[in-house]
């Protein structure tokens, strides 16, 4: 049962996955921590590259789910 925690897959960042690898895998929903993930820590918007990738995502109908262990108002602004 606890392999399904274990990593099947190494990459740098977030953003070399593709929609079209996600439908390979029947991958339709991802879940997301913020911090270090999709922004850099302490900064308030995403990097570009997240931004763009986050887009394309929605735009494929992939569902994005953020989580994080930040605050609140933070961690709120950011997922607006």
């Amino acid at each position: 049962m606890w392999n399904v925690f274990y990593p099947h897959f190494l990459i740098n960042s977030v953003v070399e996955i593709t929609p079209e690898q996600l439908g390979e895998l029947g991958i339709h929903n991802l879940f997301l921590d913020v911090d270090c993930t999709l922004k850099r820590y302490r900064y308030q918007e995403p990097t570009p590259d997240a931004w763009n990738w986050l887009q394309l995502m929605r735009a494929k109908g992939v569902n994005l789910c953020l989580l994080s262990n930040g605050v609140g108002s933070r961690i709120a602004n950011f997922a607006q």
